[in-house]
């Protein structure tokens, strides 16, 4: 299973918005999985293989509310992350205590951002020719590359980025050349977005944020499909570099 929570926190005095708390965020996640599983814990810390990400905090309509989105891709971390977030309801950041007072799980129409997905529920099943598809960058995100930090929505940057992930993660379904192939016949037919400045441990990275607008005609529809299932993918896995730091996080 695929999961995409969003907790929601008081925050009266609206600290959690002054400064950014990428690092602290992804410290107490860890923390919460230790208070379950110490040795699953270490193994996350240590592993090559980004399995959850963490957003920024960030506020919508709600007065003296913040939201925080995790989304998370293997069910063990899953578990023991509920299981001890359910039983705090508190988080604590920059030795300060906040109260947990929400926890959206599945889709509904409060939250866009929270959903619970089976990988066989990320295929295409719709009728139409599936012709565009909507991106929206909600986070910070940037790509490396030789070294250098990218910071516009270059398509082949972006699907690698992504089939990398699934095949580490999920199954060696794709290959590289052919889907960088396929992101050279991706036109982006709608741009909005802005660069970003997000601090991670005292050093200021750039990313984007906005929406675009990818059109497939170009594509076979088998191509299209698998196009489709990358981005449902995404939604869980972030694009880009450092997503359990509060970057690349992505909506549909």
């Amino acid at each position: 299973m695929l999961y995409s929570i969003v907790l929601e926190i008081k925050d009266t005095q609206e600290y959690l918005k002054k400064k950014n708390y990428n690092y602290a965020l992804y410290a107490w996640f860890l923390q919460m999985i230790e208070k379950n599983s110490p040795e699953l814990s270490e193994k996350l810390h240590e592993s090559q293989q980004t399995l959850f990400t963490i957003s920024p905090f960030f506020k919508e309509r709600e007065e003296n509310i913040v939201k925080l989105r995790i989304t998370i891709l293997k069910d063990n971390i899953y578990s023991a992350f509920i299981d001890t977030i359910i039983k705090s309801k508190k988080i604590n950041i920059d030795k300060k205590e906040f109260e947990i007072t929400n926890i959206i799980f599945a889709q509904s129409s409060k939250s866009r951002y929270s959903r619970i997905d089976e990988i066989e529920s990320l295929e295409y099943n719709g009728k139409s020719e599936l012709e565009k598809i909507t991106v929206r960058f909600i986070s910070p995100t940037f790509f490396k590359k030789n070294k250098t930090h990218i910071v516009i929505p270059d398509m082949g940057l972006i699907l690698k980025s992504i089939v990398k992930k699934y095949n580490s993660i999920i199954s060696e379904e794709y290959n590289i050349q052919n889907i960088e192939e396929i992101a050279e016949r991706i036109q982006i037919s709608y741009l909005n977005i802005k660069t970003k400045t997000s601090n991670l441990k005292k050093i200021d990275l750039i990313g984007f944020t906005g929406r675009i607008v990818l059109e497939l005609k170009n594509l076979s529809l088998k191509e299209r499909k698998k196009v489709y299932k990358l981005f449902r993918f995404a939604y869980y896995s972030g694009v880009g570099a450092k997503t359990a730091f509060g970057f690349g996080q992505i909506t549909n």
